[in-house]
């Protein structure tokens, strides 16, 4: 009796054993396997595996890794989608319509997100300095500014001074927009247009 217990513990040990074995064998053979479709470029169909295969194991670091790098891949087929697109149109709403659209795509890393948007706001900046008028156009930079938040105050500044060195918006025309809505563009006791970043005043002997 005491004999038939034993062997009896001792195969269920045995089938234990070998389902553990067995399950992590497949956890490799699986994890290998979306690798393979990583390499090949089949995001998508690595997502859905790592969907199923993450919630069996939570805690498995590098499944983690493999999410991130998938979710990565995506986001960036989908910014260059609308980078495409915004491309073939040429102008500057096409490229504002491909900046919102690439802020509503999922992505943990910001760095990225961020110089997709980056670039963009370049693009939609120049294709709107071909079409716009000087008014317009610093219309547009104000919306990239307030409204949709792609650039930043001092970017907008870089671009006003930019733009003034290539001909636009004529001082003599737009000192008093300058000195009232930019004063960071002017010399304050002078009048006189510096520009941003503002150049360093000579130090008094």
């Amino acid at each position: 009796m005491k004999k038939s217990v034993l062997i009896m513990i001792v195969f269920a040990m045995f089938l234990a054993f070998s389902a553990v074995s067995c399950g992590e064998k497949k956890t490799v053979d699986e994890r290998a396997n979306v690798k393979e479709l990583v390499e090949k470029g089949e995001y998508q169909q690595a997502k859905m595996k790592l969907v199923t295969l993450r919630g069996q194991y939570p805690n498995d670091q590098e499944l983690t890794e493999l999410n991130r790098q998938v979710d990565e891949k995506i986001a960036e087929s989908f910014y260059q989608k609308y980078w495409d697109e915004a491309e073939q149109k040429g102008n500057y709403e096409a490229w504002i319509e491909a900046m919102i659209r690439i802020k509503k795509v999922e992505n943990i890393n910001k760095e990225m997100v961020n110089g997709w948007i980056k670039r963009a706001a370049e693009k939609c900046v120049d294709a709107g300095a071909k079409s716009l008028n000087d008014g317009e156009l610093l219309g547009l930079l104000e919306k990239l500014v307030q409204r949709y938040q792609v650039i930043t105050i001092n970017d907008r500044l870089m671009y006003i001074t930019m733009f003034v060195k290539e001909g636009r918006f004529p001082l003599k025309e737009w000192k008093d927009t300058f000195l009232t809505k930019f004063p960071e563009l002017m010399d304050e006791d002078t009048e006189e247009f510096l520009g941003w970043p503002r150049p360093e005043k000579p130090a008094k002997k």
